[in-house]
Parts: structure tokens; sequence; C-alpha cells
């Protein structure tokens, strides 16, 4: 697993979740999933969703997997977060 692309947001400071960065994702050699979303909620927690297609969730995790999407999303964030290689901020 590992994270292809990641784009830190803007997070809006009086929402109750906030998206902090939206990245791109392979699962394995065979999957990729691309539009995910890393949000934080106002007590620090931070989870990762699936891309939608119109109202619907396109694609969903087993609890486990979305913890290890999440914690390998959190984890590239922290290590990016200084760097502009391959992190750049949205507005």
């Amino acid at each position: 697993m590992r994270i292809l692309r990641m784009e830190r947001a803007s997070p809006v400071q009086d929402a109750t979740y906030s998206t902090i960065a939206t990245f791109d994702i392979e699962l394995s050699p065979h999957v990729r999933v691309s539009g995910m979303r890393l949000v934080e909620a106002a007590d620090g927690t931070r989870l990762s969703y699936g891309p939608n297609a119109g109202s619907k969730r396109s694609v969903t995790f087993s609890k486990e997997a979305a913890a290890q999407i999440t914690e390998t999303a959190v984890r590239e964030l922290e290590r990016d977060r200084k760097s502009n290689d391959r992190i750049k901020t949205s507005s």
C-alpha cells in the first residue's frame, strides 16, 4: 500500500469534519483508488473516505482496511509536511 499523490486542503475551522487532504492510493499492484479524502474531526480523530459517485460511495473498506489506509495517508502527510515536492496546497 502506498500513496501515489497527495494534495493538502485548506481546513474549514468550524466544521464537524474537515477535509485536510485528498489523495490517490495504490492498495495493491492491481488496485488503485483516486480521489480519497483524509478528514479530521474537531477532537483530532482522522479518517479516510473513498470517492463518491453522485450521492453514493463508489468504494467502501472494512474497518481494518480503512484504519490502514488512514495510517498510511497520515504518515505520508506528516512525512511531507515541510516538502512541496509532492504535496500542494489547494484553496
